[in-house]
């Protein structure tokens, strides 16, 4: 903190500096900063920090800066902006914004994705002490235990224009990227006031695992579509930017223009 306090300051920003003491605290801060007209709250760690900070900004003329310091930092990658520390200062600095687009689950708003089934399974049972112990690799030893005892329902969906949907992994995107390296929906654009949609209509696990890593996913047996909101029917796990957050029914859309954000 006290190396980004001092690059901040060294570009002519003067932060205030917070750490977080819970779960949810750095919405409240956020919330906090924004109703007392700060410019900007600058979120420093992963998707799951910076998550929170959205829930606290979503709405408000405040804008959202990023120090990618996190297991996984998709909303960075996503906004091309630099991992180094300096540089990031450089761009919170320039103060340049963009609006973009969230999705919001029941209240709860995400930046890039949410996922509905297995994978939230998965980013459920990943605790803390074996995130801390292994990173990104405490996902790979979950799914690999879990996949022998997951029970995989059918999916019931239905969106707002009444087309039923129905898979055993569905993903709804925001932005292109599902996770660290995947790429899950190339045609989605953050600012498009469109929500993405990939519903796979089998349960190999091993379809999803190509489909994400291959260039040419239109050759793929997957059901897409663009919508602006859709109902979870079933009674599944959901997660949301890489952490849990509800089991379904549930409705998810998209809010356009939900959020300002600082970008090179």
């Amino acid at each position: 903190m006290r190396r980004i306090g001092e690059g901040l300051e060294a570009c002519g920003v003067v932060p205030q500096l917070e750490l977080t003491r819970h779960p949810g605290h750095a919405t409240a801060l956020a919330k906090d900063a924004a109703a007392a007209g700060y410019d900007a709250v600058i979120a420093v760690g992963g998707d799951g920090t910076v998550n929170e900070v959205v829930n606290g900004l979503a709405g408000t003329d405040t804008a959202l800066g990023l120090i990618a310091a996190g297991t996984a930092n998709l909303l960075a990658g996503e906004l091309n902006l630099p991992s180094d520390i300096t540089l990031a200062c450089n761009v919170i600095a320039a103060s340049r914004t963009k609006v973009i687009d969230l999705g919001v689950v029941d209240g709860r708003f995400f930046t890039m994705m949410a996922g509905v089934g297995f994978d939230a399974r998965v980013v459920r049972l990943v605790d803390r002490k074996l995130k801390g112990r292994w990173g990104a690799f405490s996902y790979l030893i979950v799914l690999a235990r879990e996949i022998m005892r997951y029970s995989f329902q059918p999916i019931h969906a239905v969106t707002e224009q009444g087309e039923r949907l129905n898979g055993y992994y569905l993903f709804v995107q925001n932005a292109t990227s599902y996770g660290s390296g995947f790429s899950a929906s190339p045609q989605s654009q953050l600012d498009d006031g469109l929500l993405e949609i990939v519903v796979f209509p089998k349960k190999s696990l091993f379809l999803v695992v190509r489909y994400l890593l291959s260039a040419h996913k239109d050759s793929f047996p997957v059901l897409k579509r663009s919508i602006q909101g859709l109902q979870i029917l079933s009674k599944h796990e959901i997660q949301i930017d890489g952490d849990y957050y509800c089991c379904g029914p549930c409705g998810i859309k998209i809010v356009p223009g939900g959020l300002r954000v600082l970008v090179p």
